[in-house]
């Protein structure tokens, strides 16, 4: 299938191009496209913004699994670190914003669409969203608009879910993506809009038009008329004054003027496969439950090869949710006077899971130190009881770790 394509951005009154958080990005032709809204509370909303949508364009999130979001996110970080000033740039920052932007990092929310069959009649398409940058679709002949993840425009008024740049404030269990699927046909129409711009055509926007004739409207601008758009909607038509950015996609089931044809994308690059494999066999060897939990992802990077069974994934994935909602539930009592006592009684829960593995060393140390005996205890008959055997298997021709090292990924407190 064929598609007219148009990329519509513009920024609220007080900012320019320069300082615009949205950020769009799209790969017609592997059917790929993405946006994300920075959270201007946070320092250095833009660059992460615009790395989350470029980043899915190199490497695109293929499923809502929560574990390859979190693989995902550790290889956006990456980019958007050697994106940022200078470390000596950031040390020069004012000390509140330095602290600032060390405690919470930069935020943003983000909406994907990724074509996954692509036909002369019609295409197939996977969404993924997190917080209120929306996808808006209108079918031909119908005066309904859909929307995802949000549906009404009073579902704006809650505070967004954003994906966080630092490792540390990212939850799993919190952090969820959205995921939808759908097929779109000739004459159909879909949007990718930033929150402003998404509940103004929801609402109708002032209140005088429908959300077809919002979406409409949208859906005719061109990059030359956006700006007097937008101004123009600010003025008399609801709109409020906030960054306001979309990617416009008509669907045509033939080739005509401004339409291109749209590929897909069904599997991350081989390379990146192959480098998920490696490093899952060296966090194995390592016995990192918790590492081999996010490598392993949503296992399309697997599919088709006999290296790893479900129950070693699920006993991985078990390890790994342990480990993380235990620490998210101790680092509020740390400077609390009864410390120790409390952490005593968490680590009773998780203990039978924890208690020998190499990536909870870290913790257990740390709850030693604040007296909690039961880990020294625990560990000590975990460490008698392990025999030899009891290791996962090493593949063909590789040797066993040096047991200095076992620690290795292991979550930091």
């Amino acid at each position: 299938m064929f598609a007219e394509i148009r990329i519509l951005e513009y920024w609220k009154s007080e900012h320019d191009l320069d300082t615009l958080e949205d950020a769009c990005a799209l790969d017609a032709g592997r059917g790929l496209f993405a946006l994300a809204d920075g959270a201007g509370t946070t320092l250095f909303a833009r660059q992460w913004a615009v790395t989350l949508v470029h980043f899915f364009l190199e490497c695109p999130l293929l499923s809502a699994d929560p574990f390859e979001l979190e693989w995902w996110l550790a290889q956006a970080r990456t980019r958007y670190e050697q994106a940022l000033p200078p470390r000596k740039e950031l040390e020069r920052l004012p000390p509140m914003a330095r602290q600032k932007w060390l405690r919470e990092g930069s935020q943003a929310t983000l909406a994907t669409l990724r074509v996954v069959e692509s036909e002369p009649e019609q295409i197939v398409v996977q969404m993924l969203a997190i917080g209120d940058s929306c996808l808006l679709w209108r079918r031909a002949g119908s005066e309904e608009v859909a929307s995802f993840p949000l549906r009404s425009p009073v579902d704006f008024a809650r505070s967004p879910l954003c994906l966080p740049s630092r490792a540390t404030l990212f939850r799993r269990s919190f952090h969820r993506l959205k995921e939808r699927w759908l097929t779109l046909g000739a004459g159909d129409c879909l949007l990718l809009a930033t929150d402003a711009l998404a509940r103004w055509i929801l609402a109708g926007g002032d209140g005088s038009l429908s959300p077809a004739q919002c979406f409409d409207l949208v859906a005719r601008q061109k990059p030359s008329s956006w700006e007097t758009f937008v101004k123009e909607c600010r003025a008399c038509r609801g709109l409020a004054d906030d960054d306001c950015s979309a990617v416009v996609l008509i669907c045509h089931h033939r080739l005509s003027e401004g339409a291109i044809l749209l590929g897909t994308t069904q599997a991350s690059q081989a390379a990146l496969q192959a480098q998920r494999r490696e490093e899952f066999e060296e966090a194995r060897r390592a016995r990192d439950r918790r590492l081999m939990a996010v490598l392993y992802g949503d296992g399309s990077a697997f599919q088709g090869l006999d290296l790893v069974g479900p129950e070693e994934i699920a006993l991985a994935r078990s390890v790994a949710e342990a480990l993380d909602e235990l620490l998210w539930q101790l680092r509020p009592l740390l400077d609390r006077a009864d410390a120790a006592e409390q952490a005593a009684r968490l680590w009773q829960s998780y203990a039978p899971l924890l208690a020998a593995e190499p990536c909870a060393a870290k913790l257990r140390r740390t709850l030693a130190a604040l007296g909690v005996r039961e880990v020294e205890e625990v560990g000590q008959a975990s460490k008698e009881a392990l025999a030899p055997q009891a290791d996962l298997p090493l593949s063909a021709g590789r040797q066993a770790p040096d047991p200095d090292r076992s620690g290795q990924g292991e979550r930091t407190e």
